[in-house]
């Protein structure tokens, strides 16, 4: 309570059985006979909120199969049950990402998703889909006072979002190459050229860059 004289009559009474008035002075706050002396009560209505999106995993280009820790980190301390799941902006197929603890119960103020690029991703600056992109999938995110998380997220791409953060460009679509003349034509004089069209900038397997006069 507030105080000795937190306790009032309200323009009520309070007496003893002979009508005397009853002392209303409580005992001082955390003393002895206090309500916090006795009792060991802990009051949270302050609800988690999503504070930043980021990851560990330093910035660059990824094909398949490479791997990115995407990190939300709440303001403050929640526990997790099941899995909940992240929805990554990909291209014409979005990922759908894992919570990396699984159904295993874990506590702290950040959660860690792990996503492996897969054929035919996307994004020159990878992000997560919108600000609702992270959902319970039947799982729950709460702080110790057992309050909800809200799980919104920072607008994509605006300040605390993965893309503001990092930069991650995700190629998973294998250069097409086509050859002409094509397999199988005919009357093609001996000197001709065979060209090679691909349908986008390729490179040389050490990384340098592919010509006409660099390759045989």
């Amino acid at each position: 309570y507030a105080s000795t004289s937190a306790l009032v009559l309200n323009s009520g009474t309070i007496k003893d059985g002979a009508g005397n008035d009853a002392t209303l002075t409580l005992p001082s706050p955390g003393a002895s006979g206090s309500l916090g002396a006795n009792k060991a009560l802990v009051i949270d209505t302050t609800v988690p909120t999503v504070s930043s999106v980021t990851s560990s995993t330093i910035d660059g280009s990824f094909k398949v199969g490479d791997v990115i820790a995407v990190t939300i980190t709440f303001s403050e301390s929640v526990t997790v049950t099941g899995t909940p799941q992240l929805t990554l902006e990909t291209g014409s197929t979005d990922a759908v990402v894992n919570y990396d603890s699984g159904d295993e119960e874990s506590e702290g103020a950040r959660l860690t998703f792990t996503y492996t690029v897969a054929s035919g991703h996307t994004s020159n600056d990878l992000d997560y889909a919108s600000t609702s992109a992270l959902v319970l999938n039947s799982g729950s995110i709460k702080d110790g006072a057992g309050n909800d998380a809200i799980l919104t997220l920072p607008s994509p791409g605006a300040s605390g979002s993965l893309g503001a953060n990092k930069a991650f460009v995700i190629d998973a679509v294998s250069p097409l190459a086509v050859f002409s003349p094509a397999n199988g034509s005919v009357g093609i004089p001996v000197a001709s050229n065979i060209t090679i069209s691909f349908s986008e900038a390729v490179r040389k397997t050490d990384d340098t860059i592919l010509e006409d006069n660099n390759v045989d």
